[in-house]
């Protein structure tokens, strides 16, 4: 009976956290359709558009995870979208870069430039950094 009891606890469990990640996810899926409803010009369409990118990711993975204990696993390496960091560096504002990168634009660059002929980002192995 013991054995019956803790795995019904541990499906509970996963329950309740599929639940919870339900409703974060929902609450994301808002925050981006007020984002976008609020938007005043393209800066912020396009941070409106990088969180519902995200909202839909998130989506995506909660539908192959299943909600179960045992649901199917995703990637380990999860595609991101191809344009994503592009979007951010070239065609942000100043304003949402600053949001995603924590730092200005010029900072930004100045920082790449100091660190990206240090020999510790030169990769000598097989597989690339």
């Amino acid at each position: 009976m013991a054995r019956t009891n803790d795995q019904s606890q541990c499906q509970s469990s996963a329950t309740q956290r599929y639940k919870e990640q339900k409703r974060q996810l929902h609450n994301i899926e808002a925050l981006a359709i007020l984002l976008l409803s609020d938007a005043n010009d393209d800066d912020e369409e396009i941070t409106a558009l990088l969180v519902a990118q995200y909202a839909m990711e998130e989506a995506r993975q909660l539908k192959i995870h299943g909600g179960g204990r045992y649901g199917r696993r995703g990637l380990y390496n999860q595609r991101k979208s191809k344009d994503f960091f592009f979007n951010i560096l070239y065609e942000a504002s100043e304003k949402s870069f600053k949001a995603w990168m924590q730092m200005d634009r010029r900072s930004f660059w100045y920082l790449h430039d100091l660190i990206s002929k240090d020999t510790i980002f030169i990769s000598t192995g097989a597989r690339p950094q």
